[in-house]
């Protein structure tokens, strides 16, 4: 039995957010093949803990106040995303010593450098969401100099490169970024989404409300829900004054939550207690996101639950092209025109949505199943 050391960034009994989901699903995945001690980092001494029935410890490495920590905080607010292994000597020797692990298995390129974990045993990243497609999509148009844009980025793809050269392998969330990123061998790893719990009514009547629901701390998360209310909902709503909007999410920036909850039609609800009540009565979720990097959880968790889900196609990356269709569920909008036009034809022909409602579940069951991911953790840990 494999003895696997895994640094994980949530408590794998966490699934309020994709990331702690997929964190989650990884560390089930992991315990099939072996044994299973998990690091978490946080930010301070005192929230230090262990839990030695799962074999988890809380530990901290920095120490603030310090030349490390001031050249770390320098370093990363000249050159954002990078993370240097200024604090991987203060790992406690227990997890040092050679030998200990078959392998440490790292959520994220970030916390792979932050710990050195190539220097505690064979090192497998599950990179998730690409640096680069991150920078480029969210950092960069903020950057209004170009030639520091472009430094920025020859610089994160040199320190991405020195990473994965010291890993023997690893996954990615987007099937399309397999073979494209240098330095290491990768393999497919779906994001998957917690299955609708037991009881969920698949055929509860609807209400008339649009929902979107995701992390709204994220820039692109509420970039895109602000463009959708200012470029799609107005000519909707005008369109079909019966339909409300709910966005729901914690961690919304005030001036936002406020500028939204003025517009007509539009609910701020923040974070819910009973997502799934919302998603059975719900017409039909939407998801503007054009920025980012990985994959979109929430689109699948809404086509577990029998939900269609009208997306930007950024929001569709990393799911095969040839699936992307409305009978499936995965309805693309490329434009605002598009959304509207495409939520209205569904408000019109309601045998079509249900229709189209049975085939996403179907399509996601059979598309997003954890045995596959499962396989796909196990193959990369054999080889």
């Amino acid at each position: 039995m494999k003895k696997i050391l895994y640094i994980s960034t949530s408590d794998p009994e966490d699934k309020s957010s994709g990331g702690a989901q997929r964190s989650r699903f990884l560390y089930q995945a992991l315990r099939a093949q072996g044994e299973v001690y998990t690091i978490i980092p946080v930010s301070m001494p005192s929230l230090e803990r262990v839990d030695e029935d799962r074999k988890i410890e809380w530990i901290c490495l920095d120490r603030r106040h310090t030349f490390r920590w001031a050249l770390q905080r320098l370093f990363n607010r000249c050159f954002p995303l990078l993370v240097c292994p200024f604090y991987a000597r203060n790992l406690p020797d227990r997890l040092r010593r050679d030998g200990d692990f078959d392998c440490v298995v790292v959520r994220y390129t970030q916390w792979a450098s932050y710990f050195a974990a190539w220097r505690i045993a064979p090192l497998l990243i599950d990179i998730d969401d690409s640096p680069i497609e991150f920078y480029d999509t969210v950092m960069a148009p903020r950057c209004r100099s170009g030639l520091k844009r472009s430094l920025n980025r020859w610089l994160l793809q040199r320190w991405c490169r020195w990473i994965y050269r010291k890993a023997t392998g690893g996954w990615i969330a987007n099937a399309d970024q397999v073979g494209a990123i240098e330095g290491i061998k990768l393999k497919y790893l779906p994001n998957l989404a917690m299955p609708a719990p037991e009881g969920f009514t698949f055929d509860w009547e609807k209400e008339n409300f649009l929902l979107t629901v995701g992390y709204l701390g994220y820039a692109p998360n509420y970039e895109g829900v602000d463009q959708f209310i200012e470029e799609s909902w107005p000519l909707l709503h005008a369109a079909k004054p019966e339909l409300s909007y709910y966005v729901v999410g914690k961690d919304c920036p005030a001036e936002l939550k406020e500028k939204w909850s003025s517009v007509a039609g539009v609910k701020v609800l923040g974070f819910v207690d009973d997502l799934e009540a919302l998603y059975e009565s719900c017409l039909m979720t939407v998801a503007p996101v054009y920025s980012g990097s990985g994959t979109c959880i929430k689109v699948i968790e809404s086509l577990l639950r029998g939900r269609i889900c009208v997306a930007a196609p950024f929001a569709l990356r990393g799911i095969d092209r040839m699936h992307i269709q409305d009978a499936n569920g995965l309805c693309e909008a490329s434009s605002s025109e598009a959304f509207i036009a495409k939520i209205a034809s569904y408000c019109e022909q309601p045998e079509q949505l249900k229709m189209h409602e049975s085939n996403a579940r179907v399509f996601a069951t059979s598309h997003f199943a954890y045995q596959q991911f499962e396989d796909a953790v196990a193959d990369v840990l054999i080889s």
